[in-house]
């Protein structure tokens, strides 16, 4: 490769990079936490540089595509590192604490939209996140998960009507135990 041609690699992920760092941040966000979701980025704009020569015209899909793979990559390895961690743990007799929380995650997971969406299957999740992080057509839908636009409407539209069916069910009130009256609160509140 010449280096006309790395440079004009160069030149095209930085203005993707421009346009559409946000968009892939949002999504990596939705699924990571802050610091992983930055790192996320990055990987994905390696990525991009390593193929940019093969990025096709719906760039901003095939964009959250690689977005996509990277964050499963990451969860795998983290995952992988847990279970080592543990394990270790027990060989050695050492108890193992875990970070505390942020807040502005817990603020979110309160939220009746997060825990609709985590009532989901993984997959209905997947394809509303990705439309969340940025409107995209159908084709680019497909292109980001991987399958056909055909496929990629169906999967949105079924993922939609369980969300709907999500929320439904989160809204509904919790029946009282035979016996128990409602204090003021709960008769004001419903």
């Amino acid at each position: 490769m010449t280096q006309p041609d790395l440079e004009a690699d160069h030149q095209l992920v930085e203005r993707l990079f421009a346009e559409h760092a946000d968009t892939v941040y949002r999504y990596c966000r939705l699924r990571l936490e802050a610091n992983d979701a930055h790192d996320a980025v990055s990987e994905v704009f390696v990525v991009a540089l390593r193929r940019a020569r093969e990025i096709p015209e719906a760039q901003v899909a095939w964009l959250l595509g690689v977005a996509r793979r990277v964050v499963a990559n990451m969860a795998r390895g983290q995952r992988r590192s847990s279970a080592l961690a543990q394990k270790l743990g027990f060989e050695f007799g050492f108890e193992l604490t875990r970070a505390a929380p942020d807040v502005a995650e817990s603020v979110l997971a309160s939220d009746l939209a997060y825990r609709a969406l985590a009532a989901l299957r993984p997959g209905d999740r997947e394809v509303l996140l990705l439309a969340l992080a940025r409107p995209l057509t159908q084709p680019e839908l497909g292109l980001a998960l991987g399958c056909s636009a055909k496929a990629a409407g169906v999967r949105l539209s079924r993922a939609r009507a369980r969300l709907d069916q999500a929320v439904a069910k989160l809204n509904e009130p919790v029946p009282l135990p035979a016996g128990v009256r409602p204090t003021n609160s709960q008769v004001r509140s419903s």
